[in-house]
């Protein structure tokens, strides 16, 4: 069995934990020369821990395994990672169920078209199998009805909103001494 050779102990008094473990189980303990680092404990939510700054692998979060399912649905297109988001927050029904039906539309339908249907749906801030399905459908039979989106890609709908209703925005200093 292997042997323990080194670990650490917080002590406030370092000589008095010296002597209690030396007593208690004959350790023997080796002084290394001065303190070459000191590594303050934090105060959490019910217990204490080390400052992230000295393990900087804590401080990156591990990307998450994708599910097949996703990595599926956004290899369909490339804006079907938003898209998706979209699905999530607005989407109508169970968000599984929505993206099996829209990868099953893959076996119908190009990427290309699917891509337009999604930057379409994007736009027009409209989610879920059934709209998608109805602009694919569109595109194909009559291209010529679809109406131009809103939105593009990657636009938010708070800043298009405030544009077109003309929302003056104002600084601080306007409503006297806010920034002060």
């Amino acid at each position: 069995m292997s042997r323990v050779i080194h670990f650490e102990i917080q002590a406030d008094d370092v000589d008095r934990a010296k002597g209690f473990y030396s007593a208690v189980f004959g350790w023997q303990f080796q002084d290394y020369g001065e303190v070459v680092d000191t590594i303050p404990l934090m105060s959490g939510r019910g217990h204490r821990r080390i400052e992230d700054r000295h393990y900087p692998a804590h401080m990156q979060k591990p990307e998450r395994a994708r599910h097949p399912l996703q990595a599926g649905f956004e290899a369909l297109a490339p804006s079907a990672k938003e898209y998706l988001r979209g699905l999530s927050r607005h989407g109508p029904g169970n968000l599984r169920e929505q993206m099996e039906q829209i990868v099953a539309l893959a076996e119908r339908y190009s990427s290309d078209a699917l891509e337009q249907a999604m930057q379409r749906s994007i736009g027009f801030q409209v989610f879920g199998y059934g709209r998608l399905k109805r602009i694919l459908e569109r595109q194909e039979k009559a291209p010529q009805t679809l109406r131009t989106p809103s939105l593009q890609v990657g636009e938010r709908p708070n800043e298009l909103a405030m544009a077109a209703v003309g929302v003056e925005q104002r600084d601080l200093s306007y409503y006297g001494g806010g920034g002060q």
